[in-house]
């Protein structure tokens, strides 16, 4: 079981991983060489519950390599991919204070 569900969250942060890479990828290049800001962070953080990964990891039992995971996988993606994105991530670092990249707003 530990195993199973370690297998599970290693594969959700791949999966986060890859898709944080992907998007940094398709910018100028300048947002592929810093690190996230912890407004991105956050903002991914959110997405990353709103799609249903979250409560996929929470049980006994991996739903990873399931129909519901593939589903919440792919509204991630989709939300991670879209406008409203960037517009979260300019949310959060206003309520924080903090300076809002432009590349992180996309």
């Amino acid at each position: 079981m530990m195993v199973s569900k370690l297998t599970s969250v290693l594969g959700t942060l791949l999966v986060a991983g890859s898709t944080t890479l992907a998007v940094a990828a398709e910018g100028d290049g300048a947002a592929a060489e810093r690190p996230l800001s912890r407004a991105e962070v956050l903002a991914d953080l959110q997405i990353w519950r709103e799609s249903g990964l979250e409560a996929l990891q929470e049980g006994e039992e991996s739903a990873v390599y399931t129909p519901r995971h593939d589903a919440a996988l792919a509204r991630y993606a989709a939300l991670r991919a879209s406008p409203a994105f960037g517009a979260l991530v300019q949310r959060i670092a206003q309520q924080r204070g903090e300076r809002v990249l432009m590349s992180a707003a996309k």
